[in-house]
């Protein structure tokens, strides 16, 4: 999308931020694409409508990936600090829940949307 990720900082530069702090948040990106795309290629409509088959299927979906992404920032971070289990997961998950459940559910929601809208157009 055309942003600074690997721009050069005073602190870090160019490609250093993958062996950085959040290199394995950036490192997993994409394998929990991977992962997402095929979770929601394999899923089946459940008993119900069909939107809603399609949002459960992609709330799954998104947050197993998500899941992926934080586990591996978290451990890149474990490795790097060697701190606690804790204090690891209050700086490197905590944080990010709210924002990755609204962006799973706005995700999911615009997932659900466009297939509905393709199978209404096709």
């Amino acid at each position: 999308m055309g942003l600074p990720v690997f721009s050069p900082s005073p602190a870090i530069p160019g490609y250093a931020h993958l062996i950085g702090p959040t290199g394995g948040y950036l490192l997993s990106y994409p394998l929990a694409a991977a992962l997402i795309a095929w979770l929601l290629g394999r899923s089946r409509p459940s008993i119900g409508p069909k939107f809603l088959s399609g949002f459960a299927s992609a709330v799954f979906s998104a947050t197993l990936g998500s899941l992926v992404i934080l586990a591996s920032g978290a451990t890149w971070l474990a490795v790097l600090t060697h701190a606690t289990g804790q204090s690891i997961f209050n700086l490197a998950v905590l944080p990010f829940l709210p924002g990755d459940a609204l962006k799973i559910v706005a995700a999911a929601a615009l997932s659900a949307g466009w297939t509905r809208h393709r199978r209404r157009s096709a």
